[in-house]
């Protein structure tokens, strides 16, 4: 078994920063002392906790209004909107991938799948999940783990469960090859990468 904060720094030794795009690792990772470290912190999890907070109250109405069905619809058409609205009001970068993706948009980079791998094996081994804040070139990566509420199972949870016939029906429809489902309340079902200008 193994502490997330080492398991962290292994791997961040290894891939080093991402570059812009994160696809690249940089040839050097910078140190964020503690204070940098902990205001970025600060603010990548306002930006997380108010996008889930805007996404999840859009969600919320949907289906108080059409149901799971329209839920499903109103995430198809606004989520992304909504996501690229918030970029642009916080000058941010706002992503939210998962190994299991079901928006082809939210595909991860090759860094964001080594930290999700990360978030996982930590999650299984009953490790605490802390936010990762990674420094390459005047640029600041957030990551945080979504942890699956139960909210999320009427979308995400187990067919023939959670979800019923004519919901996976929708979502193969509007999301070919979706992969993004079966998941249990608590799990980690993906996470926010957040990237920003460094002050």
């Amino acid at each position: 078994m193994f502490r997330i904060t080492t398991a962290f720094l292994i791997s961040l030794i290894f891939i080093g920063c991402g570059s812009q795009n994160g696809d690249q690792p940089s040839p050097e990772m910078a140190k964020v002392n503690k204070e940098k470290k902990a205001e970025y912190t600060k603010k990548g999890k306002e930006i997380a906790q108010l996008s889930f907070k805007v996404l999840g109250g859009t969600l919320k109405a949907a289906i108080a209004k059409d149901g799971i069905e329209g839920a499903i619809k109103t995430c198809n058409l606004y989520a992304n909107p909504i996501i690229d609205s918030l970029s642009k009001e916080y000058n941010a970068t706002i992503k939210r991938t998962s190994l299991r993706i079901r928006n082809q948009s939210n595909k991860p980079t090759t860094n964001e799948k080594h930290i999700l791998k990360l978030y996982q094996r930590a999650h299984e081994a009953k490790e605490d999940l802390m936010p990762i804040v990674i420094l390459d070139s005047n640029w600041v990566t957030f990551y945080s783990p979504i942890i699956t509420k139960p909210l999320c199972l009427n979308c995400h949870g187990e067919p023939e469960q959670e979800l019923k016939l004519s919901t996976i029906e929708l979502l193969e429809k509007m999301y070919p090859g979706d992969k993004a489902y079966g998941y249990k309340e608590g799990e980690i079902r993906g996470m926010w990468s957040i990237k920003f200008k460094e002050n």
